[in-house]
């Protein structure tokens, strides 16, 4: 099968989404299939890329890492019509989401979407309509969606929510993949020392990119609260983001800084030992779909620790490989205290939590993507 991509970011960008694609790929390819990327000319591109074609992209979009890519060159067009590709799939609504659901009609190849982000919680980047487009977002959804031939979204609950928007084409539960390997075995003894974390220490983390949708200032004082039952605690947090600066104020503002550690950007190949080396991984977020932060945590033998919310309750069985709290900082910290204080149930939620993540691995996940492929094109055959 000849597989294209649409992605308006692919690598080097690193983020949820493109982690996604390249897992699907290497789970894809794998299994024989032929895959090619369609994506933006962001900087930094290697210069050696096969099976991947690339438009020419606008500047880079304000406290987002995303060049927008343009449907230029022309050319670019007749060299992906002469791939003759099997199936279209598309990553985002917009941009090359649009265009590649107006080149999959042009050459009758159907096109499968992925729904990876519930987007009207992004409102707030948008200029001057803010939260009043929340309506409009949904709707060009739910009309994006309807045109395609199938809908995917990698949890049950953005399932349920975009049938709630109304969409009524056929969707399914396709989770991400993850390629697990760098973080089944990944050893995390260099980490403490580097930040200077005492051996006693208990190792608090979240990562990610730092902006408002991931409500780290409630994070942030929930794990504040744990600290005053278990002093011995250390909070990390790793990434960049537009929210970055002033959130190390936050921080400082409030006495912390001898708490909370920022290591920030690490390179996504230096991660696995960071997640190796915590103790609980824990998450205020309540924007996520299906975050793949938490699938390589519990990789990595890392229990959880969430609140309950779209994304951590499709990942996360409560008691078993994590514990679910209520959107309150005195019940987040509550269930963080629980673990931080009992080392053995950590331990054996850790090993169940990574028996848990290898049912998402890229092979499974890509086979699961194959038979949605297979769906479509039989369909279309019968037709």
């Amino acid at each position: 099968m000849r597989v294209g991509i649409f992605t308006n970011s692919y690598s080097p960008v690193v983020n949820g989404v493109v982690n996604s694609i390249l897992g699907f790929q290497k789970g894809l390819e794998a299994l024989g299939h032929e895959v090619f990327i369609v994506c933006a000319n962001a900087p930094g591109t290697p210069t050696n890329e096969g099976r991947v074609y690339r438009f020419r992209a606008l500047p880079k979009l304000p406290n987002a890492d995303m060049w927008p890519p343009t449907p230029f060159p022309r050319r670019m067009w007749r060299e992906l019509s002469g791939l003759h590709l099997d199936v279209v799939h598309t990553q985002h609504p917009v941009w090359l989401g649009r265009w590649a659901l107006w080149f999959g009609r042009k050459n009758g190849i159907p096109v499968i979407t992925t729904i990876h982000t519930q987007y009207d919680e992004y409102c707030h980047y948008l200029p001057i309509v803010g939260r009043m487009s929340r309506g409009l977002v949904r709707r060009a959804v739910v009309r994006y969606c309807d045109k395609c031939d199938r809908v995917a979204t990698p949890a049950e609950t953005m399932r349920q929510k975009l049938l709630q928007w109304g969409v009524t084409q056929q969707i399914d539960v396709v989770p991400n993949a993850t390629d697990l390997a760098p973080f089944l075995d990944a050893d995390g003894r260099s980490v403490r020392p580097r930040h200077d974390i005492a051996n006693d220490e208990t190792i608090l983390l979240w990562a990610g990119r730092i902006a408002p949708e991931k409500n780290l200032r409630f994070l942030i004082e929930s794990m504040a609260l744990v600290r005053q039952s278990a002093p011995a605690t250390r909070l990390m947090i790793i990434g960049s983001g537009p929210e970055a600066d002033q959130l190390r104020g936050f921080v400082a503002d409030r006495g912390l800084s001898d708490f909370v550690i920022f290591p920030g950007h690490v390179p996504y190949s230096l991660i696995p030992p960071y997640f190796a080396a915590a103790d609980i991984f824990v998450s205020a977020s309540l924007t996520e779909v299906q975050p793949l932060v938490i699938t390589e945590a519990m990789a990595s033998r890392t229990p959880v620790v969430a609140v309950r919310a779209q994304g951590s309750v499709d990942a996360i069985r409560d008691g078993e490989n994590g514990l679910l709290a209520q959107v309150s900082k005195s019940d987040l910290a509550s269930k963080t205290i629980e673990l931080v204080l009992d080392e053995p149930r950590r331990r054996r939620m850790g090993a169940r939590a990574q028996e848990f993540s290898k049912r998402y691995s890229a092979p499974k996940m890509a086979q699961r993507l194959v038979a949605v492929y297979e769906s479509v094109l039989n369909g279309r055959r019968r037709s």
